[in-house]
């Protein structure tokens, strides 16, 4: 099958896109102007490139001809310029629907956020809602996805946590009351998005998904602390301060640590979805623990080298591969 994924070459597309190769599908690439996520599939004749944006509807239609399916991925944590939440998220998702129909793709699987919500103070959940209702008023066979935290290679989530306790050994959590989070692998999430591209029993249904593993903020940093070998001090942060430092961030930084719609995920429960939603089937779930993999590996380097050490002996890469 040919399938088209706008926002292509940002986290989530480039793991979707190794996915939908490894089920022998055709992926065609919708992103805004050039982007180094797009180097990885290179001279692969199954991945097509094209730079639109969602407000050039022409040049949409042209790029999706053929294709039997679009994921909707595009989105943004940052307002910056003319990309707002309302241009992005709503008159984009508005705009791809229409470029849809012109191409008549009948199938939409549509990417949004597990706190999705109407009438809440962040625009940024707002946003997410009002996308979620332009897919959901289409006409078109569609399923949409609510995820919460994402992590895995190449993240804006764990790798910006990791720099940070890198560079100052500290962390300031996100005001006095801890609140869960169930943090999301991009192989779990990307493993679900693949398959259910043919499973017309998701059609109209709105799925939230998270980690296996529910854990408080403290928890995860404690984690990656021990994970590059830091041991991090945690305290409290009142919220106003985070949010000053993030709107600093923003102004100041091309790629900010934290941004203002992100203190806002960390400040609520990012464990369960902010609305109701469709019964999850049981072959969807999550399966990865909260960095379970890495930890295993650390454990079995470090057996590995006492036993070693005792034997007087040298231990290489390649005895360590697991």
């Amino acid at each position: 099958m040919k399938v088209a994924l706008t926002g292509g070459t940002g986290f989530v597309g480039r793991h979707l896109t190794r996915k939908l190769l490894e089920r022998g599908h055709k992926v065609v690439l919708l992103a805004r102007g050039k982007n180094p996520g797009k180097d990885e599939f290179a001279g692969n004749d199954k991945v097509t490139f094209v730079a639109a944006s969602l407000a050039q509807g022409p040049e949409m239609v042209r790029a999706i001809q053929g294709c039997e399916a679009i994921y909707h991925l595009a989105g943004i944590n940052r307002e910056k310029g003319d990309q707002t939440y309302a241009t992005v998220h709503m008159e984009g998702t508005r705009n791809l629907m229409s470029v849809v129909r012109q191409a008549k793709i009948r199938r939409i699987i549509h990417v949004s956020f597990l706190r999705a919500q109407p009438k809440v103070g962040c625009p940024y959940h707002v946003s997410k809602w009002n996308s979620e209702e332009s897919v959901r008023n289409s006409g078109l066979d569609y399923t949409i996805f609510r995820p919460g935290v994402l992590y895995g290679e190449g993240d804006q989530f764990l790798s910006h946590l990791e720099k940070a306790l890198k560079t100052m050994p500290f962390f300031g959590l996100v005001g006095h009351e801890p609140q869960p989070l169930a943090p999301l692998h991009i192989d779990d999430f990307t493993r679900v998005l693949a398959a259910t591209l043919e499973r017309e029993d998701t059609y109209g249904k709105t799925f939230a998904m998270v980690g296996p593993d529910t854990l408080t903020l403290s928890e995860i940093v404690e984690k990656v602390g021990k994970q590059v070998k830091i041991k991090p001090n945690i305290f409290p942060v009142p919220l106003l301060f985070h949010r000053v430092a993030a709107g600093a961030m923003e102004l100041l930084m091309d790629n900010p640590l934290v941004t203002n719609a992100q203190i806002t995920m960390l400040s609520e429960d990012l464990s369960v979805p902010g609305l109701p939603c469709d019964p999850l089937p049981l072959e969807f779930r999550a399966q990865t623990p909260f960095l379970g993999e890495k930890e295993k590996v650390d454990e079995v380097e470090r057996d590995l080298t006492k036993i070693a050490e005792k034997r007087g002996v040298e231990l290489t890469e390649e005895d360590i591969e697991v």
